[in-house]
């Protein structure tokens, strides 16, 4: 005996099949009793090649059947086999469904052809997949039938996302005018992004006037999904203005979902409250980030507390004084031992604001803690904090205790991909040359030279050329007229001012160390390379040559 479903023999013990439950036999008398365990206990547990070989079977069996329960289990198994395949494959199962059945008078047999229409756009792309959504909406539009109904729906929407400009303003239009007194939350639904979609493809007035359009006529609405989109369209209308406009679209918002328990409206909710302090006058915006702050503090939510962090880094900014560092402190408190990477850059830019406000020991102190907690942290805005603390830090101190703060800097982050980091090691080497004498200042300059001459990042350009210019003023004689013209010949041709200045000091200073004929033509060459020159660090130079010429 074979086992109906998937034709491998039955157990000779008790006649079950291990697959497919127990006792599937073939039986050509009964075609009604064997099509239902089949599907049953049998098809729908089954997957991959297993599943496709049992819905052929059942195809095969009973596909000339005039039994509508029988015709129904055909239909399934065939829609049931398209799902489980994939490409040409899939489409032609689809096909042979919609073949089969698109003229059935059972609804339930209509439903399977209608998901496959609609299936098969999905699987499609450009102009077949507009046909077969078309092909599905002209075939079921005039339904009576729910489930049917909400396929066409989903159909018109589907159809308007793979469209563009006016066409598809068009299909959405369509699904809205065919669909808005629908009392069905699915089929509302479809409506709901459809209005949404046609605000986010619009600009100016008319994005407005679609958000306007599904807040007005869903806002009372009791469905979750559809309130969802409606808080999301609210928050894009406030995105939209601006001004008091913006203001009142994000407080309409705020009053309408503010007790909600969704989390995705919460979510909202707490974006409009930010948005909403981030667009006042310093002196309101303490009030709207409180508010955010004391409502969702205690949140378990991650892009709620995410915004909780950012709303008290950005209360600072109307602080001041012990006020300012409080504020920091309650971040750096409350979130230091968060795993979520963008509260932990809002806790490292607290860290290092607090010790941009502080002085002395306290500052070194505030710049240690944030060197500490972050050195090892993979987030590229985070690691530009630490490095920018590490200089800073650096820069505060004196002595060897300088030269230290510069070199872990330097070692840290010598290797780094991120051209941001890497100049600010370019300054670190800088101002430890400017911190050192003698040899190890050549060195320290020299090591800067060498590791970013060949930069493309013009910010760490400067540096060489100040390298260059720096050691050339170390040097004697010859050795230092070497280093101008190599300072000169590299940087001439730049057009960044930060650059020329070098340029400019060096090609004057090379000139007052050569002979009168060669001091004379260095000079004309510095007057006339930067005489048009707008900045006035270089018309310096070029004054100071000028007089060396009269």
């Amino acid at each position: 005996m074979k086992c109906s479903i998937c034709g491998k023999p039955l157990e000779k013990t008790n006649g079950d099949c291990t697959k497919c439950g127990p006792k599937q036999v073939e039986d050509s008398q009964n075609d009604e009793h064997v099509t239902k365990p089949m599907f049953i206990q049998g098809v729908l547990s089954l997957d991959g090649a297993d599943q496709i070989a049992a819905c052929n079977r059942v195809i095969d069996s009973n596909n000339d059947s005039e039994e509508p329960e029988i015709l129904k289990m055909v239909a399934m198994a065939m829609f049931s086999m398209g799902k489980a395949l994939s490409g040409a494959k899939q489409i032609a199962a689809y096909d042979r469904l919609i073949d089969r059945f698109t003229n059935s008078e059972d609804s339930k047999n209509l439903e399977y052809v209608a998901a496959a229409m609609f299936n098969t756009g999905g699987a499609l792309s450009g102009a077949d997949q507009i046909a077969a959504y078309d092909r599905l909406i002209d075939r079921f539009n005039n339904s009576e039938e729910v489930e049917i109904l909400k396929i066409v729906a989903m159909a018109m929407f589907s159809k308007g996302n793979a469209m563009s400009g006016p066409k598809q303003i068009a299909a959405y239009d369509r699904l809205i005018e065919r669909f808005n007194d629908s009392k069905k939350p699915e089929i509302l639904e479809q409506v709901a992004l459809a209005m949404f979609n046609k605000g986010g493809v619009r600009s100016g007035i008319g994005k407005i006037t679609a958000y306007d359009c599904l807040i007005d006529r869903f806002i009372d609405s009791e469905e979750a999904e559809i309130l969802k989109i409606v808080a999301i369209a609210m928050y894009n209308k406030g995105n939209a203005l601006s001004g008091a406009k913006q203001i009142a679209a994000y407080d309409r918002l705020i009053d309408r979902f503010n007790d909600s328990e969704e989390p995705k409206i919460i979510e909202y909710v707490a974006k409009a409250m930010f948005s909403k302090g981030a667009s006042l006058s310093v002196a309101k915006q303490i009030a709207a980030y409180n508010r955010l702050i004391d409502r969702f503090d205690d949140s378990e939510e991650i892009e709620i507390l995410v915004l909780v962090a950012s709303a008290m880094y950005h209360k600072v900014a109307s602080l001041s004084g012990v006020k300012q560092i409080a504020v920091y402190n309650r971040l750096i408190d409350r979130f230091n031992n968060s795993e979520e990477p963008k509260i932990l850059v809002s806790v490292a830019k607290a860290m290092f604001s607090k010790g941009m406000a502080l002085s002395g020991v306290k500052q070194i102190t505030a710049y240690d803690r944030l060197i500490d907690r972050f050195n090892d942290s993979k987030e590229t805005t985070v690691l530009e904090l630490v490095a920018i603390a590490m200089l800073d830090k650096g820069n505060a101190l004196s002595g060897p205790k300088k030269i230290a703060a510069y070199d872990r800097l330097i070692e840290r982050f010598n290797d780094s991909k991120k051209p941001k980091i890497l100049r600010l090691v370019a300054m670190a080497m800088l101002d430890k040359g400017n911190a050192l004498s003698g040899p190890k200042q050549i060195a320290a300059y020299d090591r800067l030279i060498d590791r970013f001459n060949d930069s493309e990042d013009l910010g760490t350009l400067e540096y060489v050329a100040k390298a260059m210019f720096n050691k050339g003023c170390s040097l004697p004689g010859a050795k230092a007229i070497a280093v101008y013209g190599r300072l000169i010949d590299k940087f001439e041709d730049s057009e960044e001012t930060a650059i020329l200045v070098p340029v400019a000091s060096s090609m004057y200073n090379m000139g007052a160390s050569l002979p009168e004929a060669e001091q004379i033509a260095t000079y004309n060459r510095l007057i006339a390379r930067f005489e048009d020159s707008e900045d006035p660090d270089i018309l310096e130079w070029v004054a100071k040559a000028k007089n060396q010429l009269q």
